[in-house]
């Protein structure tokens, strides 16, 4: 790993602070957990519309062929 020179406001740094402690892990721990569970959320937001798209597309299909 790269080490990472952050400024965060104190807000920020409390936060990560009261989970670290809570999950008895470091502030740098909590800090890549939250970017990789952000990371998963926008990857699952992009995924869901291609998805409503494939099933649309798949469901069309079914109709086409059943007339």
């Amino acid at each position: 790993m790269k080490p990472l020179n952050l400024r965060a406001p104190q807000d920020v740094r409390d936060h990560l602070q009261s989970w670290a402690e809570r999950n008895c892990t470091s502030m740098t721990a909590e800090l890549i957990r939250s970017i990789r569970e952000r990371a998963e959320r926008e990857k699952t937001a992009e995924y869901k519309p291609f998805m409503a798209a494939l099933n649309a597309e798949r469901e069309e299909r079914e109709k086409a062929v059943q007339r």
